[in-house]
């Protein structure tokens, strides 16, 4: 399947977190926090700002970034083992720099 955002939206492949902790224990479903933590698979075409000029997106493809937890609550594909979110720009945090 081939997913193309639109406008300010990204497309974000979501990192899940180690779920057993360093002592063996497994975190149980109702302890678990949402994932914040992904990487940019593809990036909308842009967005116009209210004096209509046209505004490039900042962030690009293969870019790992922090997400807000809340922002995807209803925009989730699961495809295969992974889990892919649609989210706005604004709802990025931060790109993270290896």
């Amino acid at each position: 399947m081939k997913i193309k955002p639109l406008y300010d939206r990204v497309l974000i492949e979501v990192l899940q977190e180690d779920q057993t902790l360093s002592s063996g224990l497994i975190i149980p479903e109702s302890a678990k926090k949402k994932p914040t933590k992904g990487i940019i698979k593809a990036v909308g075409t842009g967005f116009f700002k209210a004096n209509g000029e046209h505004e490039n997106l900042k962030v690009c493809v293969d870019q790992t970034v922090l997400f807000n937890q809340w922002a995807a609550n209803s925009n989730e594909i699961k495809e295969e083992e992974k889990t892919f979110i649609i989210i706005k720009e604004e709802d990025i945090l931060a790109i993270i720099e290896n």
